[in-house]
């Protein structure tokens, strides 16, 4: 079955996910109709984590809960990939990924930990906005980012 349609299919019938994730869901569907995907052949969903074929890019991932670690063959993260993943508590990001982009996790309000890589060489504008429980950030010394990346009442720890 395509990845089109399943995610086509999931959205229609949790009528939550479709008032909520609004364009969001819509922008996932028209990147993986853009890639090629008519019958899943360049995308691979695991853990309904949707990737590349190569799973080195991570392309949406559907509402988390707890703990996740990104894999270490991931080199890419798109923009707000992990929006709206409220449930999501920490976040691992793998020593392979070199930028965080704009709103990768905007919106993930139980967020509350997170260590970014000395890998990440960038990170996008408000890529962290609204998640409001996200108090201490590690952060390698020396990344410079833009100030609406983080929250406000974030600690911002350098190592």
């Amino acid at each position: 079955m395509c990845i089109c349609r399943l995610l086509f299919t999931d959205l229609n019938s949790n009528p939550w996910w479709h008032r909520n994730l609004g364009r969001r869901s819509f922008r996932v569907l028209f990147t993986v109709e853009n890639q090629g995907c008519w019958r899943g052949e360049n995308f691979k969903m695991v853990d309904g984590v949707l990737f590349d074929k190569e799973m080195t890019r991570l392309v949406w991932c559907s509402p988390k809960k707890g703990e996740y670690e990104i894999p270490h063959t991931v080199k890419t993260i798109d923009s707000m990939s992990f929006q709206l993943c409220y449930k999501l508590t920490s976040i691992a990001i793998s020593d392979s990924v070199t930028e965080i982009p704009s709103h990768a996790f905007r919106g993930c309000y139980g967020l509350e930990k997170v260590i970014i890589p000395r890998s990440v060489v960038s990170i996008g504008v408000k890529a962290f906005a609204l998640c409001f429980r996200l108090m201490t950030i590690s952060v390698p010394e020396g990344l410079e980012y833009p100030p609406t990346t983080f929250p406000l009442c974030a600690r911002i720890i350098r190592y």
